[in-house]
């Protein structure tokens, strides 16, 4: 293999494969779609704005929803340890016996 070959060869193309939620990749590629963007090229885009800054291009951060609801998330599971039944009919009664 001469040097132009090794060089083409570092140039081609390589398969990038990550798993995603499936819920996401549909909800992405309908917006992709109305984009006119082929995923492959959100990809590239991605990975040379990568190079070119040196960093991720964007802020990976929970939106304010997104943190009210892990900490819903938490209380709740916080309160079931202390919470005799997990039946609703029943945590509404436990709620109401237990007001202040």
């Amino acid at each position: 293999m001469d040097v132009k070959e090794r060089d083409q060869d570092k140039n081609a193309k390589k398969r990038v494969q990550a798993m995603v939620d499936g819920d996401t990749v549909k909800a992405a590629h309908l917006v992709l779609d109305q984009l006119g963007v082929p995923t492959s090229m959100l990809i590239n885009a991605l990975y040379k704005r990568v190079v070119a800054e040196q960093r991720i291009p964007f802020t990976l951060a929970l939106t304010p929803e997104e943190q009210v609801k892990d900490q819903a998330a938490d209380l709740i599971d916080e309160i079931q340890k202390h919470v005799p039944t997990a039946d609703k009919a029943q945590f509404g009664q436990w709620l109401m016996d237990n007001e202040d």
